[in-house]
């Protein structure tokens, strides 16, 4: 009876354990979400990179720190980091066009890699009709869409 006491107090433990580590796991992201937030806010890049990894780190499957990280680490010049981030964010939700675009307008804005952005717009199209709306109104795609390359979308 006292190893079944035993065990049974042992996997509460376990339990209560688990929980805490997740609790604080949840509370330090989103403090760091919360900084970045406000490193963006005042446009600061350089202070939210390290607050952005964080997020990145600590939950490494939630897409949009890591989407607003790679343009982060673009930002800054860092691109073969930000394509890193922003191709497992596209890969992570491969049905999701948000990851795609991204991928995209990194690689039309940042990279100059013109056929990988047409590329990967034309998978966000293939995912949702919507993202025709957003790759016409997006203002970082200005230039692109003046330029030939935009009319190979259709094709």
């Amino acid at each position: 009876m006292q190893e079944v006491f035993f065990g049974l107090l042992l996997l509460i433990g376990l339990v209560a354990l688990q929980t805490g580590t997740r609790y604080w796991t949840v509370h330090r992201t989103r403090k760091a979400w919360t900084d970045a937030q406000a490193h963006l806010s005042r446009g600061d890049f350089d202070e939210a990179e390290p607050a952005l990894a964080r997020c990145v780190k600590l939950m490494p499957l939630w897409i949009q720190p890591r989407m607003v990280y790679g343009a982060v680490l673009s930002r800054q010049g860092k691109l073969t980091e930000a394509e890193e981030h922003l191709k497992m964010a596209a890969q992570l939700q491969p049905r999701e066009a948000d990851g795609h675009i991204e991928l995209g307008i990194f690689y039309v804005t940042a990279a100059d890699r013109i056929d990988d952005g047409v590329a990967a717009f034309r998978e966000a199209l293939a995912c949702d009709d919507k993202a025709r709306y957003r790759i016409d109104t997006e203002p970082r795609l200005r230039e692109f869409r003046d330029s030939e390359a935009y009319s190979q979308l259709d094709a």
